[in-house]
């Protein structure tokens, strides 16, 4: 290894050790002055893993396991230290955890191991910068997430490793492997969004609130809003509330995008033109309404105090049901492609649509390449996403106003015109 590659890798452990212990030292400054470590501190153990795995890799093969014994003894005298002088005080092992694994961070950096070295000091520091809001996360979280949570992994690390990955039954469409996996996916991303629900709330703002609910439902955010419109007076108000609506109906067209990118890459180019345009005719819309409102402080604070209720996605009744409904759409696709072509198809996925956008989404992305081609596929699930979005509007007729259901329907004709015209030009 050449002398310059060696220096740049102490250097990048120093600035790894640099940035973990900047954190501390200003949670140091702010919380405990008996915290373990400072900015030099995680320097010097990033930079003496580095020069242990040196040593080991040019003399001594055991350098590695004696410095970190070492460091492990001599962050035990300095936590023992800590715990007498504060009297109990400072009782914590955050600070010592962190720095066995400054010294890890150190030790992969000069093996080369330099993008996985950064990440992970990212992610540390990312951790330890954001220990209120995850205290304050677990205090939100009830008895039913947490349960969630663990029926969540259970699915995905447990169920899922041993189902088998073959078809059967009828049409040989069902595979369990393949439709549980869907299921992990679909609750998973719909986690994200719940998460970020909790960690920011739903009254930051309309933008915000529209954008989070369109992660995990769009059609709640829509019926959210459609509802509090109905006794709202204030024309503007309504208007802030349709761009609320429309903002999660774009995010809606982005989560398709995910999932195809995630399942089958095959035919977004193709899904790319119809979703992308009806994506920018939602956005040039919520953008209207919001400048038509002229986002008065008094509106503004009024609509803030809506609140859209999410249930977590993680709980057993919801995934089997995802589950089942996903090979149902699986096998009925089969069937009509088998039996009407491809006009089967589109009509059932026109169907599936009023259902679930998610479980047509991903059947005719298994499916694409296989079974059907990329550009049935695509104009498949443009057709599923824009009978989505009608029923989307048949709610917000029955349970909005007639500003907000006029408002909304406007845009929303608007973006099915531009989905038909763009599927006609793929």
């Amino acid at each position: 290894m050449a002398d310059f590659t060696i220096f740049l890798r102490f250097l990048l452990a120093l600035l790894l050790g640099a940035l973990i212990g900047a954190e501390r030292e200003r949670f140091a400054k702010l919380r405990d002055e008996y915290l373990f470590g400072g900015i030099r501190t995680f320097m010097f153990i990033s930079l003496l893993g580095a020069l242990s795995a040196y040593i080991a890799e040019m003399y001594f093969s055991w350098f590695i396991a004696f410095s970190f014994s070492a460091v492990l003894i001599l962050i035990a005298i300095s936590y023992f230290a800590a715990t007498k002088f504060s009297k109990g005080a400072s009782i914590g092992l955050t600070a010592e955890i962190t720095g066995l694994l400054v010294f890890i961070i150190g030790l992969i950096t000069f093996k080369g191991e330099l993008i996985f070295a950064v990440v992970l000091a990212i992610i540390i520091t990312t951790v330890l910068y954001m220990r209120d809001t995850l205290h304050k996360l677990i205090k939100k979280v009830s008895r039913e997430e947490m349960y969630g949570t663990l029926i969540f992994a259970i699915i995905a690390f447990v169920i899922l490793p041993f189902l088998p990955n073959q078809t059967y039954g009828p049409l040989d469409v069902f595979n369990p492997y393949k439709i549980w996996l869907m299921v992990v996916f679909i609750s998973g991303l719909g986690y994200v969004g719940y998460i970020l629900i909790k960690l920011l709330g739903s009254k930051k703002g309309l933008g915000l609130t529209g954008f989070l609910g369109g992660l995990v439902s769009s059609t709640a955010v829509t019926m959210s809003f459609a509802t509090s419109s109905k006794t709202e007076k204030n024309a503007k108000t309504v208007r802030l509330f349709v761009f609320a609506t429309l903002i999660a109906n774009a995010v809606m067209f982005v989560r398709v995008i995910i999932e195809v990118y995630v399942v089958n890459r095959m035919i977004l180019g193709k899904l790319l033109i119809p979703l992308g345009v009806m994506f920018i005719v939602a956005l040039a819309g919520a953008f209207y309404m919001w400048l038509s409102s002229k986002n008065s402080t008094t509106i503004t604070n009024k609509a803030q105090k809506i609140e859209v209720t999410h249930t977590s996605p993680l709980s057993l009744g919801p995934a089997l049901k995802f589950g089942l409904l996903f090979g149902v759409v699986l096998f009925v696709i089969k069937f009509a492609q088998i039996y009407f072509g491809n006009k089967g198809i589109f009509l059932a996925s026109l169907v599936s649509g009023f259902v679930d956008v998610d479980a047509i989404t991903l059947s005719m992305a298994s499916l694409a390449g296989t079974e059907i081609s990329a550009k049935v596929a695509a104009t498949a699930i443009t057709i599923a996403v824009m009978s989505n979005t009608v029923i989307k509007f048949i709610y917000a007729a029955i349970f909005g106003s007639k500003s907000f259901r006029k408002s909304l329907g406007v845009v929303f004709a608007l973006m099915m015109v531009a989905g038909i015209v763009s599927i006609l030009l793929i």
